[in-house]
């Protein structure tokens, strides 16, 4: 018997004119629904209010000397990107410098920019890329910015409006996934070819180097510094909870890591891959219990020999974990409070575990 035709079909065609014709009705009808509620009002306000309050923690990043916040409120509605120094940051009212206005940028551009984030394009480079979303949909157009002058490049790089991942190899080198045209995106409409793109070029004489298959979720790369040494790594992310990743070796070959799926690999320190295990795992020295960071020689490129850091028990689980030269730090969420512990290796390289005293009470962020 045939099945019946489906009157949302064409929705599958997420960005159609017709489909976002039915998204725009759908939420005009529940914003009429809301705005009876009697309480509405009242809710809208409150949470206007909260949201561009002026006494809010302004939560910054540390960066090339300077600590970096993203910053709205009622004045500032798309925002702004400034900076401060450590002094001036420890003020109850610091001073700031702007260095990029959202809501100016939108005005004289006619647009409704949202700010997406940014990356440098090498860890001492004043000059990075801005990522902006047209009303906050997840494509991006990508367009490079000098931090140090508070200005976009001039002939920098620029990257059309599309789902896109970037991934600096040096200020003249990027590794790209976007939409290069026919086949160049998986089944989802993420990036399934990465390509370098080097300064200077078009984009379109970018080489590829690495590519996944349509069904998979995405194709992504990443470079991870390990002192002087550099890795680079390309991600076949299968969904959103598995993937293979492939580290660049000697002639730009690809060395698959047999390493679990459904796993992350957080960093690289001292030629040592440091690995979250999600799920329990057999090695050739035993199970590894899943919630446990592992260490392995990254030139092995597999758990086989892998060292248990440290492992979660059924009540605690890993939020967050920074990699530094001799500690590692973690944030765990032990029945539902925070809890930060240290790892340091001593002489004897044993992995000493120290529980940080923090307040009982509140959210820990690591970075």
């Amino acid at each position: 018997m045939a099945l019946p035709a489906d009157p949302f079909i064409g929705l599958e065609e997420i960005e159609s004119e017709n489909s976002l014709k039915w998204v725009n009705e759908q939420n005009a009808l529940t914003v009429e629904e809301l705005e009876k509620h009697p309480s509405y009002q009242g809710l809208y306000s409150d949470l206007e209010q909260i949201l561009f309050a002026d006494d809010r923690i302004p939560f910054a990043s540390y960066y090339q000397g300077s600590f970096w916040n993203f910053w709205q409120d009622a004045s500032h509605k798309h925002g702004i990107l400034r900076r401060t120094t450590l002094e001036e940051y420890r003020k109850e009212q610091p001073l700031w410098d702007t260095v990029l206005d959202l809501d100016e940028l939108s005005r004289l551009e006619s647009e409704n920019w949202v700010y997406k984030g940014n990356v440098r394009l090498d860890m001492n480079s004043p000059l990075g890329l801005v990522y902006l979303s047209r009303g906050g949909k997840d494509a991006v157009v990508v367009r490079e910015f000098d931090f140090r002058r508070g200005k976009f490049v001039e002939d920098g790089f620029v990257i059309p409006e599309a789902k896109t991942s970037v991934t600096p190899l040096d200020e003249n080198h990027l590794l790209i996934g976007t939409d290069f045209g026919p086949e160049s995106l998986t089944d989802s409409r993420y990036p399934r070819v990465i390509k370098v793109w080097q300064r200077g070029q078009p984009l379109s004489s970018a080489q590829k180097v690495f590519e996944v298959g349509k069904p998979d979720l995405s194709a992504q790369a990443s470079l991870i510094r390990d002192g002087a040494k550099k890795y680079v790594l390309f991600h076949r992310a299968i969904d959103f909870y598995n993937s293979e990743t492939y580290l660049q070796v000697e002639n730009q070959k690809l060395q698959k890591l047999s390493i679990p799926s459904s796993g992350q690999l957080l960093g690289i320190k001292n030629s040592y891959g440091v690995f979250l295990v999600k799920h329990d795992f057999i090695s050739l020295k035993g199970v590894i219990p899943q919630n446990s960071v592992v260490r392995f020689k990254i030139e092995e490129g597999n758990l086989d020999n892998a060292e248990i850091v440290f492992s979660a028990n059924n009540r605690q689980s890993i939020e967050d974990v920074q990699l530094y030269e001799r500690q590692i730090y973690i944030n765990l969420l032990d029945n539902v409070r925070s809890k930060l512990i240290k790892l340091e290796m001593n002489s004897l390289g044993q992995w000493e575990v120290a529980e940080l005293g923090i307040p009982l009470s509140g959210e820990i962020s690591l970075s």
